[in-house]
Parts: structure tokens; C-alpha cells; sequence
């Protein structure tokens, strides 16, 4: 790099190769307090190609406290539909 050029950082909050994305809000479709549903919901999100957000993961492994304990699956909102197809495939909702 010359000079002051600095490398551009990526946005962790960017949701990056979606078309159209840039004006989609990112909606919450499912809440657990149960781990076992997280990982199970992670690879099937995975495997079906759906690009997710967890809130709360890191926290509620740390503090497993009343409130704080929920982890919430979060997509873009034209990928909720499929989302919530594969919640109810796997019998969560």
C-alpha cells in the first residue's frame, strides 16, 4: 500500500453477495432458550443456504441469566419466509 492508503475494513454487519440486501431489514424469526435448538437451527440454516444472524449466543453462554438466556435467530427480511419453513420442518415453531 502507498502512503496513507489503508486497507478497507469489511463490515461485520454487511451482508455481503446478497442482490438487494443493502435495503432489506433484518427481521427476528425464532427465540430459544435451548442450545440444543441453536446448533440444530445453525446447520440447518447452513445447509439451506440462509444467511442468519444469533443475538445473544456469545452472551448467554457467559451469563446464563433470566432475559439474557434467549438467543434470537435473526435473517434478512426476503429470506424469512424460507426461514421459518425450515423452523417449522424441524418442528420448533
Amino acid at each position: 500500500m502507498r502512503g496513507n492508503q489503508r486497507k478497507k475494513r469489511r463490515d461485520p454487519w454487511r451482508w455481503e453477495g446478497e442482490v438487494g440486501a443493502e435495503n432489506q431489514r433484518i427481521v427476528t424469526i425464532y427465540e430459544t432458550e435451548r442450545i440444543e435448538k441453536v446448533a440444530m437451527l445453525r446447520m440447518a440454516f447452513d445447509d439451506a443456504g440462509i444467511p442468519y444472524i444469533t443475538a445473544n449466543d456469545v452472551v448467554s453462554t457467559v451469563y446464563p441469566t433470566d432475559g439474557m438466556a434467549v438467543i434470537r435467530f435473526q435473517v434478512l427480511e426476503g429470506d424469512a419466509e424460507r426461514a421459518q419453513e425450515v423452523v417449522r420442518e424441524l418442528g420448533f415453531a
